[in-house]
């Protein structure tokens, strides 16, 4: 009789030394993933993803956060289960949001930032999870990018042309560049370029051509060129242009 007690104790030993020393073998709160949306543009709508499971515990509460201000919270046996917070740049709708998303409306570039999920289990483990993802906003320019400085319609080969490109305001800054016939002008047999800010200088040597200029917003995140999901980060937002002058020559 005490030998089959001191078998069945010794046999709970070996199993609460493995849940001891292999803390994967418990069953507990588990953090599955967190995902943010790297890049979103001005008045989109943000989807906040936070996947977990429970194994065995129950759900205490699930906590949202803007660089540390806390922006919802959901708490399933409290009598108002969601509550969102006014953060400057967070529109929480609390109706699309539960315990495991959160949607945030019409986001702007103040909406920028890092959100973090935490999640906590009630007794008797009181274990807490959390992860974080980083969203940027990004604002295009409202209309195309504006050429001036033309003295005239049409130039003649050998002449020089300086004109300046202005885009509008966009967040991160757009980045402007010259085409000729839709191709980009570069150092070639064909035309000369050289700029100085946000102007730039011409020479066709042959040839009848459009001169535009090119408007681009891009972005790319820091860290790994994917996000959590394999998705290619947005890199091109925009590119637009307009057909300032023609320059005409004679062939030869």
């Amino acid at each position: 009789m005490a030998t089959a007690s001191l078998r069945r104790w010794i046999a709970l030993l070996q199993v609460w030394l493995v849940l001891l020393l292999h803390p994967g073998a418990r069953a507990g709160l588990r953090l599955l993933h967190v995902s943010v949306p790297p890049v979103l543009l001005r008045g989109e709508t943000a989807s906040l993803q936070c996947e977990y499971e429970l194994g065995g515990d129950r759900l205490y509460s699930v906590q949202w956060y803007k660089d540390d201000d806390e922006i919802y919270r959901y708490v399933p046996r409290a009598a108002m289960q969601k509550h969102s917070y006014q953060v400057d740049g967070v529109y929480v709708d609390r109706h699309s949001s539960d315990e495991r998303r959160v949607v945030l409306r019409n986001v702007n570039l103040k909406s920028s930032g890092t959100y973090r999920c935490e999640v906590s289990a009630e007794a008797p483990s009181f274990q807490s999870v959390h992860g974080e993802g980083r969203l940027e906003v990004v604002a295009l320019p409202q209309k195309g990018p504006e050429i001036t400085g033309l003295e005239r319609p049409e130039y003649q080969m050998g002449d020089t042309l300086s004109v300046n490109c202005t885009s509008d305001r966009s967040y991160p800054a757009a980045k402007l560049r010259w085409y000729i016939n839709d191709r980009p002008v570069d150092p070639s047999h064909e035309a000369q370029l050289s700029a100085h800010g946000l102007f730039g200088a011409a020479r066709c040597r042959r040839g009848s051509a459009p001169l535009s200029c090119c408007c681009c917003c891009s972005w790319r995140p820091p860290g790994p060129r994917h996000d959590a999901h394999g998705r290619a980060a947005v890199e091109n937002f925009v590119k637009q242009s307009v057909t300032a002058v023609v320059i005409k020559t004679s062939q030869t």
